[in-house]
């Protein structure tokens, strides 16, 4: 996995091979990313005088502490060859005000 920023957005280059899109689960909440697959594979072989099905699957779960809060609603993501790319629009840092405190 790879995680970029340029001033605006977060972008998080992952390789997935071998899941199709509908296989995978990202969300965001606060400051986390999460990605999860599950891959279920079933193969058949017919051999002289039986025939064998075998049944896998694996699921895997990652967690990413994101270096800032971006805006849930419009990160997009897309999936192709294996590569998953998911682009997060970064929020606007919060201003922060001074108060000036007399000293005594």
């Amino acid at each position: 996995m790879e995680l970029s920023q340029t001033e605006d957005e977060l972008i998080l280059k992952a390789e997935i091979p071998d899941v199709r899109p509908k296989d995978l689960d990202i969300t965001i909440s606060d400051e986390l990313l999460t990605i999860k697959a599950e891959v279920n594979e079933e193969t058949f072989s017919d051999e002289e005088g039986y025939r064998e099905r075998t049944q896998s699957c694996s699921l895997f779960t990652r967690t990413i502490h994101l270096p800032c809060k971006v805006h849930t609603d419009e990160a997009r993501a897309s999936y192709q060859d294996g590569m998953l790319n998911i682009v997060m629009p970064k929020c606007k840092p919060e201003r922060t005000r001074g108060i000036k405190i007399k000293v005594k």
